[in-house]
């Protein structure tokens, strides 16, 4: 379900909220300068978004054969080469409208906006590539639909969920260690995936030092 307004941020110096939708609010924070900008960044993207969104369901393409169908080097440069901070910063002026931006590069990445290792430009690429024009629709039943949706399909193959298990060591050769109801437990596994900071996996792991994963190009 189409959402009416894509964001709101609210401006904590000047007291005004940035609101993204039918209509915008862009002077209600000092940026009604940026509009224009925003509007023509986003546009720009929709170069490559509306391009590659039908490949996600071929054989995956190679960086060059992807540039070529995209057909729009400039774009290109702008969105894989090159930080995609800088293209944010030479669009709009205003610090919260850069901001964001930058949201849709950040989240969850733990990198910069200008990293070289380019996190963020995956990290926003992921976000605009929907539909090949970056709208995030509402679900119909809400996130819990969702959760309750892959929970069904997981436990339809077999997985097990375990909830209210707090995880306090993982070993190198697969074996997670958690604390349930008062109780140690112990499972092994050939892959564990994690989904919590570089630094916390790294005090699970008992790792002084936590390695700075870096994007592949």
């Amino acid at each position: 379900m189409r959402r009416r307004y894509s964001s709101y941020t609210p401006d904590p110096e000047a007291g005004g909220r940035l609101l993204i939708g039918p209509p915008s609010t862009f002077d209600s924070v000092g940026a009604a300068s940026d509009e224009a900008g925003f509007e023509a960044f986003y546009q720009r993207c929709r170069a490559l978004t509306s391009r590659m969104w039908p490949t996600l369901l071929r054989p995956l393409s190679t960086r060059d054969e992807a540039r070529r169908h995209v057909g729009d080097d400039v774009t290109w440069h702008l969105m894989v080469d090159e930080p995609i901070g800088q293209a944010i910063t030479a669009a709009v002026s205003n610090d919260l409208v850069r901001g964001v931006m930058a949201t849709d590069a950040l989240i969850g990445t733990f990198a910069r906006l200008n990293d070289p290792a380019l996190t963020q430009n995956i990290c926003f690429l992921y976000h605009l590539l929907g539909g090949g024009t970056g709208d995030w629709d509402v679900p119909i039943g809400g996130m819990g639909a969702v959760s309750g949706a892959l929970a069904a399909a997981a436990t339809g193959y077999g997985a097990e969920i375990i909830c209210d298990a707090e995880v306090y060591a993982i070993t190198a050769d697969g074996e997670v260690r958690y604390r349930r109801e008062g109780r140690d437990h112990r499972v092994h596994a050939g892959h564990i995936l994690s989904n919590v900071t570089p630094t916390v996996l790294a005090t699970l792991l008992a790792n002084p030092h936590p390695c700075r994963h870096r994007a592949r190009r």
